[in-house]
């Protein structure tokens, strides 16, 4: 749930404020990048998406 609250950025489900990695362990920090990345993706993918349905991107 996580994983889906990161990756999509107008769903709020409230794991964020729950769970959140811990750069100081051993693996939180890569985990921190990991979600940062996730974050990023869902954004140009909604963004790809709006621009899909409103028309602006078209294949030929």
């Amino acid at each position: 749930m996580y994983s889906l609250d990161t990756l999509f950025p107008v769903l709020e489900i409230g794991q964020k404020e729950y769970w959140r990695p811990d750069p100081g362990k051993r693996w939180g920090s890569f985990a921190m990048a990991y979600f940062y990345f996730q974050a990023m993706v869902g954004w140009a993918l909604s963004l790809l998406a709006i621009a899909g349905f409103s028309g602006l991107v078209r294949s030929r």
